[in-house]
């Protein structure tokens, strides 16, 4: 039971890595998470992570630019 959960954990992104994976600052993913923007965090002790699912999930429902269709 103890190794299935230290798994799941270890599944979790930290704040640098999910920085890095959406190309924004630390700084700015802290922002996102104050004003409740931005993938939803877990928080982990006093740590936060980040599932990949849910990082992807806010990916998709961000506005794509242009997307128009090429003519």
């Amino acid at each position: 039971m103890r190794s299935e959960i230290t798994s799941q954990v270890e599944a979790l992104w930290d704040k640098r890595a999910t920085a890095k994976y959406l190309g924004v600052s630390v700084k700015t993913l802290d922002r996102w998470l104050a004003e409740r923007r931005g993938p939803r965090g877990r928080k982990v002790g006093v740590q936060v992570r980040y599932h990949p699912t849910d990082v992807q999930a806010f990916l998709e429902s961000c506005a794509t630019v242009g997307g128009g269709a090429a003519t």
